[in-house]
């Protein structure tokens, strides 16, 4: 039978599911959530700013049938703690039968065994095991925002991304994600055929060295090393994030001809800032709002072409971007789709989209443009995060079924 693009994007190929569904439903006479059993499960997806949380009821047994009971968006700063946040959320279903069992939560921040620190939320750090009986959980998982990003990716549906290069997915090969921002994240997403089904495998290939390939490049680099006391290593996310746009900007105007002027005064005084922040301070987090700020300024100059440095500025985060794409699909060889991610790959959409700048890097390697030709590039136009977290979960609920029915 001849896949859809949308099993296709779900990575539910080949057979196994299906007969193992159409098995599950003769045996047990499945009809409805009635007859299945069913549980209740909790999304999330915690930034910065705001936690998103969706309680759904889900099947067991068929893990395509989910009903959303209750969703909400709360300010990171409307609690003192992330254990708070949480509780608030789940408060008037306490003591029910909509109370959740088992609960994933995508987020940005480091791990330290079961303490969880999250990025640039005002909390402090929280036991993970400790919370997860507390709230009478049966399991709470906490992925890694990357991570939860990939398998929000399998959960897509359309109208949630924009292709590229009209280029179709080939089902059961491998896919990549990569997004910059505050940092340069990549995963990985790789068939299981004993499942049927993708696993991601996030990783830290943003910190991998900067390779230089002209002499603009090759004074973007020195003049990150130059700017940001300290560094024994430049790698390519320090070429290509949210901080990385500002250093742009003020290298390529110290080689310009271009007058200062009040806007790159502006730009100038507010990276000296943060620099001196930096200096102090090696956690970039802290500093995260105020680079927003900067790059939406600079980027925001740049397309309305109001400012020949941001032009030239987004033009050449755009050249670092695509390349550094094309780097890691070289590695990993993904004809099941690339998937840009990110705030920033949002507002570069449509210079991506309309200019060639992106897909000329990306395509820049030699002998091997043939190959990327055939690889889909997708943008995610969609907040995925959470649908990543819920698609996890689900799927080990569906996982415990098989195993306990």
């Amino acid at each position: 039978k001849q896949k859809t693009a949308y099993e296709m994007q779900r990575g539910l190929v080949g057979s196994e599911m299906c007969i193992r569904d159409r098995y599950q439903r003769r045996v047990h006479g499945i009809q409805g959530f009635q007859m299945e059993g069913f549980a209740y499960i909790l999304a999330g997806d915690i930034g910065g700013t705001n936690a998103r949380f969706a309680l759904k009821k889900v099947s067991k047994v068929n893990h395509e049938k989910r009903e959303l009971i209750f969703e909400d968006k709360i300010s990171t700063s409307s609690h003192p703690t992330f254990e708070a946040t949480l509780k608030a959320f789940l408060a008037k279903f306490k003591d029910t039968e909509k109370y959740p069992t088992h609960a994933c939560i995508g987020v940005a921040g480091p791990k330290r065994g079961n303490m969880l620190k999250v990025t640039n939320a005002p909390w402090p750090e929280f036991d993970i095991e400790k919370l997860k009986i507390e709230m009478k959980f049966v399991e709470l998982i906490i992925l890694n925002d990357f991570e939860a990003n990939g398998y929000g990716v399998l959960a897509m549906q359309p109208g949630m991304y924009t292709e590229v290069n009209k280029v179709a997915p080939v089902a059961g090969k491998p896919k990549i994600c990569i997004g910059t921002g505050t940092g340069l994240g990549e995963a990985i997403l790789t068939q299981d055929p004993s499942k049927g089904q993708y696993v991601v495998y996030p990783g830290e290939g943003g910190h991998v060295d900067f390779a230089a390939r002209n002499q603009i490049e090759l004074g973007l680099l020195e003049h990150v090393r130059k700017k940001i006391k300290g560094l024994d290593h430049i790698s390519y996310e320090r070429c290509c994030c949210g901080l990385s746009i500002p250093l742009m900007y003020d290298f390529l105007h110290s080689i310009s001809k271009e007058p200062d002027t009040p806007f790159h005064g502006t730009i100038k005084v507010r990276l000296e800032e943060l620099l001196k922040i930096l200096a102090v301070d090696p956690d970039e987090n802290s500093i995260t709002q105020r680079v927003d700020e900067l790059d939406r300024m600079i980027f925001n100059a740049g397309l309305d072409k109001t400012d020949p440095i941001c032009v030239q500025s987004v033009e050449l985060f755009a050249n670092l971007y695509g390349s550094e794409t094309g780097n890691l699909a070289l590695k990993i060889l993904p004809y099941g789709g690339i998937y840009l991610l990110s705030t920033i790959t949002q507002v570069l959409k449509k210079h991506i989209l309309t200019e060639k700048t992106f897909i000329e890097n990306f395509l820049a390697k030699g002998r091997m443009k043939g190959l990327l030709e055939k690889m889909p590039l997708i943008i995610v136009d969609a907040e995925i995060g959470i649908l990543g977290a819920e698609e996890y979960v689900v799927r080990l609920i569906h996982q415990q079924s098989y195993i306990f029915t």
